[in-house]
């Protein structure tokens, strides 16, 4: 990997002195940013994640300086930046301050502000971007970080408790001012339910969510939900419940649009309980 990166880098280093060189201070800092973000990539690819992080830091920090300097909209560069960060932790195995840090974005995303983000911009009081990519870019996150609890309490279920408190539990009590966040806010419900083994309010509560007309990019909250009913129905020992297994396989399977990696996770289980 390392010697098929190494001659694009080269020559990305001489193309970019030679942009740097015919630019005026201003527009070096843009360029710089964005050659920050670059070389961050290529030393993770790399695998050498400690300065992949030292650079992204530092791509951070200027981008900091030029959101508040009248340059708003790069908020999302410096929310993309921390993105990167939670990466570089799940590739080192840093699960916990991975999800933290997703938590932390959410948060931030969800109420305006957040001290658990790198940077001091995020819990500086001050709104910037526009509600219109704030509303997207929350649902970016939100999705990201509910693929990656599916694919962490899969793995290790003794987690679950943990995954849900480190991610989501800053966020229980969001206002529901949006369409999105209330339906974050009811998924949220639905999952504490199933948490505190309130599985009465826990399947009443699943099975209107399942049946909500919603668009198919929500069927990642709908995925998440069939794991835990699969799981519900193992610690319950709920055999008799052939109905609502048979009518889950057929929504994992065929209905939902999710990666098949993703099905196959949260399928594993249903050969043990179908019969």
């Amino acid at each position: 990997m390392q010697s098929e990166l190494e001659p694009g880098y080269q020559l990305y280093q001489a193309i970019g002195q030679k942009v740097n060189e015919s630019l005026c201070q201003e527009l070096r800092a843009f360029v710089k940013q964005h050659s920050l973000s670059i070389l961050a990539l290529y030393h993770y690819k790399k695998q050498d994640h400690k300065m992949a992080l030292n650079l992204t830091l530092e791509c951070l920090s200027l981008n900091e300086v030029l959101t508040t300097s009248g340059y708003s909209m790069l908020i999302y560069r410096c929310l993309g930046q921390n993105e990167n960060i939670v990466k570089i932790f799940f590739t080192n195995g840093e699960w916990k301050k991975a999800t933290h840090l997703l938590g932390s974005m959410l948060e931030y995303q969800c109420k305006g502000r957040s001290a658990g983000l790198y940077g001091t911009i995020f819990n500086s009081g001050t709104q910037y971007g526009l509600a219109l990519l704030n509303e997207v870019f929350t649902f970016s996150v939100f999705r990201y970080s509910i693929m990656n609890f599916i694919k962490l309490s899969t793995n290790n279920r003794d987690i679950t408790h943990e995954l849900f408190h480190l991610l989501l539990w800053r966020i229980t009590d969001i206002e529901g001012d949006t369409d999105a966040k209330k339906l974050y806010k009811f998924w949220i419900g639905i999952t504490q339910d199933y948490l505190a083994n309130r599985y009465e309010e826990f399947t009443s509560k699943f099975i209107y969510f399942m049946n909500q007309p919603l668009s198919f990019e929500y069927d990642f909250l709908k995925l998440s939900l069939c794991d835990q009913v699969i799981q519900m129905v193992k610690q319950t020992k709920s055999y008799h419940e052939r109905e609502l297994v048979n009518k889950l396989t057929h929504s994992v399977v065929k209905k939902l649009q999710i990666k098949d990696s993703y099905k196959t996770l949260v399928c594993s289980d249903l050969s043990t309980l179908q019969g």
